[in-house]
C-alpha cells in the first residue's frame, strides 16, 4: 500500500510541475500575441494615414512660398 500511494504523490508532483510550466509559458505567450496583433493594427493605421495625407497633399498641392517679400 505505501508503494501506491509514492507512486500517486510522485504522479501528482509531475502533474503539478507540469500544470505550473504551463502556466509560466502561457501568460506571457499570450501577451506577446497581443503585442503583436496591436503592433499589426497599429501599423495598418499609420499606413492608412499616411496614404490619406498623400492624397490630400495631391488635391491641395504645396502652398507656401516666399511670404515675406524678401529674397532668399
Amino acid at each position: 500500500m505505501e508503494d501506491g500511494r509514492r507512486a500517486a504523490t510522485g504522479r501528482r508532483r509531475l502533474a503539478d510541475l507540469q500544470a505550473a510550466l504551463t502556466g509560466v509559458l502561457v501568460g506571457p505567450s499570450a501577451g506577446a500575441a497581443l503585442w503583436c496583433a496591436g503592433w499589426l493594427v497599429r501599423g495598418r493605421l499609420i499606413r492608412r494615414r499616411m496614404a490619406e495625407w498623400d492624397e490630400e497633399w495631391k488635391q491641395i498641392g504645396p502652398r507656401w512660398g516666399n511670404l515675406s517679400g524678401g529674397r532668399g
